[in-house]
């Protein structure tokens, strides 16, 4: 689970995910990329939810998919993503029983290879992944308030994270957001994206040096070391 603010508009639309990962106890696990950008059907892909469905879906596309665009693509988003979600529930099924999410929401932004403008489709595992073109606007989960200006992303995030700590849900039950924002610019007249970390959470060096206690350091540090061998830096 994470946190992802999204706007589109008809030439112009982003997408913005924090980076921290959590194990199941709520407590910083890795930082994590939580959206894909795919240049060759000029589509961003990114998820609520279960995130590793959103990697297989990614690469499900990437390897299997012979597809124009995003238009082309949401005629069969719908099929793949049950049989997805499907293998990914049998392959999780003890996992899944234990943890209180059991949804995924798998959304496309992406340039239209028909009309040119961005669109975006938002497919729902509770609704069987039917295919839902959203309108233009602005997009939160999980829950802030929305501007009537610009969006300033930091203070939308920090006010979810502070949301969901004051909400009387269980810690490990939580949306635990923090580590960088990484923002996906899509601009269909230019028919580029470009992706850019907006700015860093100001705990991200103590969640990266508890998520280094878990592991065996000096095991890393030996390795990279090798690695490095004579060369001069």
């Amino acid at each position: 689970m994470s946190s992802v603010i999204f706007q589109n508009m008809e030439t112009h639309g982003f997408v913005a995910t924090d980076t921290l990962a959590v194990n199941e106890h709520g407590n910083p696990g890795l930082f994590r990329s939580k959206a894909f950008y795919i240049p060759h059907l000029k589509t961003i892909t990114y998820a609520t939810g279960w995130g590793d469905v959103l990697e297989d879906w990614f690469i499900h596309i990437n390897r299997r998919m012979v597809v124009a665009g995003i238009e082309h693509l949401d005629c069969f988003a719908t099929e793949t993503l049950q049989s997805i979600w499907e293998e990914f529930n049998e392959r999780n099924k003890a996992h899944l029983q234990k943890h209180l999410c059991k949804t995924v929401t798998v959304y496309h932004m992406g340039v239209s290879e028909v009309t040119g403008k961005i669109v975006v489709y938002a497919y729902r595992s509770k609704e069987g992944f039917a295919s839902e073109k959203l309108k233009p606007g602005i997009g939160v989960k999980p829950e802030c308030t929305v501007p009537d200006g610009p969006a300033d992303l930091m203070e939308m995030m920090k006010e979810q994270r502070h949301i969901q700590q004051n909400s009387g849900i269980p810690f490990n039950q939580q949306v635990h957001i923090g580590g960088e924002i990484q923002v996906y610019q899509l601009d269909a007249e230019a028919g580029e994206c470009r992706i850019s970390t907006h700015a860093r959470f100001d705990d991200y060096e103590q969640m990266f040096k508890q998520m280094c206690g878990k592991i065996r350091m000096d095991h890393y540090l030996e390795e990279w070391e090798q690695s490095l061998g004579d060369k001069p830096y």
